[in-house]
């Protein structure tokens, strides 16, 4: 099938009136929307999700991957919309090992999506280890928990930096502009300090100079901030 694809806006946005023309010319089989968007992080406006739904002549899925960081819940758009599908996963939880997601939707479209399903796509051993850690998911949650107040505590440390650009994040990770260096280079000297993050400088246009920093523990936080600083002082002289 052919792919179209929308691009966004300075901002990371969707460009709803954009989208609504594209959606009303093409007329596709399929439109994915990413639930908060990666690499960005930022979430798209409710309303917005809703209006492509309606304008969409066959099925919209919505990627929640991130959801346990997002506090976004496109679930509630399921009974408006027959043609709309949710996708989660347990691998930004924690359970990346298990390789489990899961789709929500009106029991025709899964009635449907069952008979193309592999008929081993999820194995024994993996199925009921989601089904034991949903079981203590309150756990998870706990754990998601500490990643936003980690999250949070990240992006201050990185606004202190002046020629540092950041975006706001709903996702387990954050997006940052290196002004005036290259980001290639700011890379390279992290790697030097043992510090590995997402270069992203190069993989669009929006994305020059960025690069991507995934929320770790206090102690991964702090050792990324102050190889960081040390990486654009070094530049600087």
């Amino acid at each position: 099938m052919d792919y179209i694809g929308v691009p966004l806006q300075d901002d990371f946005s969707i460009p709803l009136e954009r989208t609504l023309q594209v959606v009303a010319e093409s007329r596709p089989a399929l439109v994915f929307v990413a639930q908060p968007n990666n690499p960005t992080g930022n979430l798209c406006a409710e309303e917005t999700l809703a209006r492509i739904a309606g304008s969409t002549p066959g099925l919209m899925v919505i990627d929640e991957a991130y959801h346990a960081f997002s506090g976004a819940d496109s679930l509630a758009l399921l009974d408006a919309r027959e043609n709309l599908l949710v996708m989660r996963t347990l691998s930004k939880l924690g359970l990346a090992g298990l390789r489990v997601g899961f789709l929500v939707g009106r029991r025709e479209w899964i009635t449907e999506l069952e008979k193309v399903r592999m008929p081993y796509n999820v194995g024994t051993l993996a199925q009921a280890g989601a089904v034991f850690f949903l079981q203590h998911r309150e756990q998870l949650h706990d754990q998601a928990a500490r990643i936003r107040q980690d999250r949070e505590l990240l992006r201050q440390g990185l606004g202190q930096f002046a020629h540092i650009q950041q975006w706001p994040s709903a996702a387990n990770f954050i997006l940052f502009r290196v002004r005036n260096h290259s980001a290639r280079v700011v890379h390279a000297g992290l790697l030097t300090q043992g510090i590995l993050i997402k270069n992203l400088d190069g993989a669009h246009p929006l994305l020059q100079d960025c690069l991507r920093v995934t929320v770790g523990t206090a102690a991964e936080n702090a050792a990324f901030l102050a190889a960081l600083a040390q990486v654009l002082n070094k530049i600087a002289a």
